[in-house]
């Protein structure tokens, strides 16, 4: 079947997105999709870092469905939420000036606040905040564990002994071995942060589900900024500049979490599907 495959940046983190309004396909076709579609470099410059879908739903404006490019799902993905909000405003399921939205990712219900090219999405209170101290064999490891409807572990840079600057540290080695600690059973994303004199936050993050360092993680991005919470003292809204140098801001309003950036269109093809 002949289908239209779009391609989306949220600050960097890229996706492939699919319209399935019309109930082409299953989750568990979807699942085979993200495998095929997200490492396919045939059809894109880069891997993307996740697969959405667009479903109609009557609980709310819209549904997605989110795959990891292993075609795990099950988390909710801050980035990717706004990708979804502005896809639904160019397929026609939101009008061009709508300005708030409430849709369901991961079987959780979120909001989205329409401003111009920004998009920000709205989240409850986490459902776990927790520090965490473990002896890696070689340095102790100490950060914040956030479960946000997406699992991290936030560790302060500052905090790692290295002589490696935070852009060129090698974060995968470290993180893959974090993740399979006892701690995380889900498995983890992985977060480095650094926070400069000046107030700048700097994100890194490793994905599981990638299996790599991605451009940006938008749940990472508001985990991190419960870590720095807890760590610092420094005004909120934080800008926080991911790899892609992309800022993303975090806030904490009336208790609920928010995740502003930008989303955009990348391009489409037609594809066999």
């Amino acid at each position: 079947m002949k289908t239209e495959v779009w391609f989306m940046s949220g600050a960097g983190n890229l996706f492939t997105v699919i319209d399935n309004t019309k109930n082409t396909f299953t989750q568990q076709k979807a699942s085979q999709l993200a495998r095929d579609l997200c490492n396919n470099t045939r059809i894109q410059r880069k891997p993307t870092e996740g697969l959405m879908l667009l479903n109609k739903s009557g609980q709310s404006d819209f549904e997605c469905w989110f795959f990891n490019p292993d075609g795990s799902s099950g988390m909710m993905c801050g980035n990717g939420a706004r990708c979804i909000v502005k896809f639904a405003k160019e397929r026609g399921i939101l009008t061009p000036h709508t300005h708030s939205t409430e849709f369901i990712m991961n079987n959780n219900r979120y909001t989205c606040n329409i401003e111009g090219e920004d998009y920000e999405i709205g989240f409850d209170s986490p459902l776990e905040v927790k520090d965490l101290h473990f002896n890696n064999g070689e340095q102790e490891i100490s950060g914040v564990y956030v479960n946000n409807s997406s699992d991290h572990f936030c560790i302060d840079f500052k905090t790692i002994k290295t002589q490696s600057a935070f852009d060129s540290f090698p974060i995968e080695e470290l993180s893959k071995m974090i993740r399979k600690r006892d701690f995380f059973p889900r498995s983890v994303n992985v977060n480095f942060y650094q926070v400069s004199t000046k107030g700048v936050v700097s994100l890194r993050t490793f994905e599981r589900g990638v299996d790599a360092e991605t451009g940006a993680c938008g749940t990472g991005a508001l985990a991190t900024g419960i870590a720095i919470d807890r760590n610092y003292d420094i005004p909120r809204p934080y800008t926080i500049y991911p790899s892609s140098k992309l800022p993303i801001q975090v806030d904490v309003r009336d208790k609920k979490h928010y995740l502003k950036g930008p989303a955009e269109i990348l391009g489409k093809i037609e594809m066999e599907l």
